[in-house]
């Protein structure tokens, strides 16, 4: 079937003057909205977009011009000799991105070397169901596609999933295995000091071990982690019974089916120190449900994973964070908000260290609201959406804390609040309908939400509102009343806003970090604004917007460098007579500015300063070690903290001297360990640190300290997990959410509830690891993916 691409190929162009304020902008009617942008070439400065109508477009001048490349497409595809089918997927080869691959509905792919300026059509056969660019080896790739019946000429016909491999971009192919479920070069998503001791090579699978139709649904003893260094001439089983693995910095995770007939997994684990000698991560729950695992963030040198203790279908789970091992995992917040699909309102602050945030349910309140046997039923209306708080921590998740509302609105009014314990709550990944909580990584301390002030998290539109923090989320301002789409660019010294409730003609834009707003009128027809983007680096001052109107795309293209604002100066000499200051995050708990065991200092622009930073700017940061404090330590493994007291000791645990393998020394724990990362030096430091001790010669073990707990539990209410008496207790005495103090209740990983056999959906069938499209920081363990 020949795809109607000449009917996707007549774009409208509607050109627009310079405004009165000499911004230059464009505004371009698409056949359909756009699904996808994609940035491509050595500066990021080539465009591609897809559409609903799966047609793609390419621009080579930041959106002011997009030329449609269907007929290009088209015209490779008959070269190939093929049926044409969809484009369903662009991806941007990580060693070269120049080199782009289409991914093609019916066996045809196309390939590109300069970012879609040529294509090649190749005709693979086959859709590909996935693929995975080597990320160092351009011409390399690897290819996931399922078998047809064609396949099987003198054989009955078997379905499965098998895994090929191309070394000269897709023009040639060799099947490695077969039964393949999930795969991986080992350079994937691992850090660059790993690398080097990993061949390049190396490839990562989960793969079947069964005949006849491959089965995906449920988590299956007869899975294996492998892996291979010669394509699979030879391999390995690192897991046993393997399901599912992550590679995240430093750290390779795997789900570890251990009984099928219950469905019981557990949780393995690796770190740098061995990257391939796994372990039993020890986590703080007894009953693993259906969706286990979402993997957060492992970006400061320990893990953030929250667990759906609650059944399928569960609107919230708990988050854990490990010590640097990545193995030992202590309770940091209860009842984080998630949907069915594993999306987890847990936001990283980019730029800055050890800064989260996220919401939480009120237990007191949800508990009457959900029926006690199935959490996916509930006897209030909208119960999971009335009770959400936003919480925030700056030391990693040691405590957690409400956030601070403004006292004064856009207009200058004050806020009142009639609710006693009053804060700001923040919008993320599971609304539908606000934006979530937004940094970037080249914006030092600035954060923007929509969200309101109140007792709990609002999901009116007109009680909405868009607020913005320039100290890494310590105070906010209102920058805006409703709800707005927005980005940041220049370094932080622009903010592009667009509402994103209503149709609007509109976009506005701050040079002071949200003081004062102007607005640039785009279109005498308003428009659904569904994103506005930048390049990847948020550096420029060139953005485009993208939505819809009548079942037509539209994308805007705005340049503020048309402006010419002066250029800020004295970033070598910040302070007075400069454009520039010096800044250190704290979070307010005491007059030192010290977070993680250290100050930092950031080079960054006076809000006031309506000037431009410039994309070769860099910012400059200094670093000074703290003395240690009671801060800069977490409860370790076995001991709870109440009321931010000392830690004390779980009733029951005991502590057995057990070393590794590899350890030549073994230690005690004192009821502390310092928080992964952190780098005070002294003080309480010779307090608090484990005592160490040498490993005898003859002791043998697999788990560094055993810790053993014996706890008295009982079932409360409908959940899977059984709490202590006292861990409840605990909960209740947050009363509202003031302060999360982290709790190191602990027991073995055990049993997962039964129903993983339901058909594959779409999502599952695409064999799709990431949570998260925008950002890799969050990933989800699913059983039958």
């Amino acid at each position: 079937m020949v795809l109607p691409f000449l009917s996707l190929c007549l774009v409208s162009f509607v050109i627009a003057e310079p405004n009165p304020d000499r911004i230059e902008y464009q505004y371009i009617e698409l056949n359909a909205p756009a699904t996808d942008i994609k940035f491509c070439g050595a500066q990021d400065d080539v465009m591609l977009l897809l559409t609903t109508e799966n047609s793609v477009y390419r621009s080579e001048n930041k959106g002011f011009s997009w030329k449609p490349l269907s007929p290009i497409l088209e015209k490779e595809g008959k070269k190939a000799g093929s049926t044409i089918g969809k484009v369903t997927q662009i991806l941007v080869n990580p060693a070269d991105k120049q080199v782009v691959v289409m991914l093609g509905s019916a066996g045809l792919n196309w390939f590109s070397e300069d970012c879609g300026k040529t294509i090649k059509a190749l005709n693979y056969g086959r859709p590909m169901e996935e693929y995975h660019f080597h990320p160092t080896e351009r011409d390399w790739g690897l290819a996931a596609s399922w078998t047809k019946c064609s396949d099987f000429v003198d054989e009955p016909c078997k379905k499965y999933r098998a895994l090929y491999l191309t070394q000269d971009l897709g023009q040639t192919w060799t099947k490695l295995i077969d039964y393949v479920v999930q795969f991986s070069w080992a350079y994937e998503n691992l850090a660059k000091y790993i690398k080097r001791n990993i061949p390049k090579e190396r490839i990562y699978v989960t793969r079947s071990l069964q005949e006849g139709d491959q089965k995906l649904a449920g988590w299956s003893y007869n899975v294996d982690m492998v892996k291979s260094d010669d394509f699979f001439q030879s391999s390995s089983i690192l897991v046993p019974h393997g399901n599912k693995f992550l590679l995240a910095d430093r750290y390779i995770l795997v789900a570890q089916s251990i009984e099928q007939d219950s469905q019981d997994v557990q949780l393995m684990v690796s770190n740098d120190k061995n990257i391939e000698k796994f372990y039993k991560a020890d986590l703080p729950i007894k009953r693993i449900p259906e969706h286990s695992y979402t993997l957060l963030d492992t970006s400061e040198g320990s893990v953030f994973v929250q667990v759906n203790h609650y059944g399928p279908g569960s609107r919230y789970g708990n988050i854990y964070e490990s010590d640097v091992t990545g193995r030992r995992f202590s309770i940091s917040l209860l009842h984080n908000v998630r949907d069915p699909k594993g999306y987890c309102d847990f936001d990283k602050v980019y730029g800055l260290e050890g800064i989260y945030i996220a919401n939480v349910y009120d237990r007191e309140k949800t508990n009457e609201e959900f029926d006690a046997s199935d959490t996916k039923k509930k006897k209030g209306k909208d119960a999971e959406i009335t009770y959400k708080k936003t919480a925030i921590t700056f030391d990693k998740g040691g405590v957690w804390k409400t956030i601070t509302p403004p006292e004064k609105d856009s207009n200058g009014k004050r806020i009142l609040c009639k609710d006693e314990d009053c804060s700001l709550h923040l919008h993320s990944i599971t609304s539908q309908k606000f934006g979530t909580a937004y940094s970037s990584e080249n914006a030092v301390g600035i954060i923007i939400g929509v969200g309101n002030v109140g007792k709990y998290l609002s999901n009116k539109p007109d009680e909405v509102n868009t607020y913005l923090s320039r100290d890494g989320g310590l105070t906010w301002s209102e920058i805006k009343k409703g709800s707005y789409i927005y980005e940041i660019g220049d370094h932080g010294a622009i903010i592009v806003m667009a509402d994103d409730q209503k149709a609007t003609d509109r976009v506005y834009f701050s040079w002071n970090e949200g003081l004062t707003w102007e607005s640039i009128k785009f279109t005498d027809t308003p428009i659904e604004v569904d994103n506005i983007i930048i390049e990847p680096k948020a550096t420029s001052q060139n953005f485009v917007l993208y939505g819809q109107v009548g079942g037509k795309g539209v994308s805007v293209a705005i340049d503020f460098s048309s402006l010419h604002e002066p250029k800020c100066k004295g970033a070598d000499k910040p302070g007075e007579g400069s454009d520039y200051e010096l800044w250190s995050p704290n979070d307010g708990r005491t007059g030192n500015e010290c977070l993680l065991g250290r100050k930092m200092e950031y080079v960054r622009r006076k809000r006031e300063s309506e000037c431009y930073n410039g994309e070769e700017f860099e910012r400059g940061s200094f670093k000074y070690n703290c003395e240690c404090t009671k801060l800069d330590y977490e409860c370790d493994l076995g001991y709870f903290s109440e009321n931010d007291g000392p830690c004390k000791k779980v009733e029951g645990v005991v502590e057995e001297e057990n070393c590794q393998d590899e350890d030549i020394y073994y230690e005690v724990s004192r009821g502390y360990r310092r928080v992964a990362g952190d780098t005070c030096v002294g003080g309480v430091s010779v307090d608090l640190e484990p005592y160490r001790f040498e490993c005898a010669a003859d002791s043998i073990g697999t788990s560094g300290i055993i810790i053993i707990i014996v706890l008295v539990v009982a079932i409360i209410g409908l959940l899977y997990v059984r709490f202590s008496e006292f861990f409840i207790r605990k909960w209740n005495e947050f009363k509202g959410l003031e302060v999360f103090d982290k709790v190191g209740y602990f027991s073995d990983l055990s049993k997962a509830p039964e129903g993983m056999d339901e058909e594959l959906s779409e999502r599952e069938n695409n064999q799709t690891a990431h949570a998260l499209d925008s950002n890799n920081e969050e990933e989800e363990f699913n059983p039958r993916s």
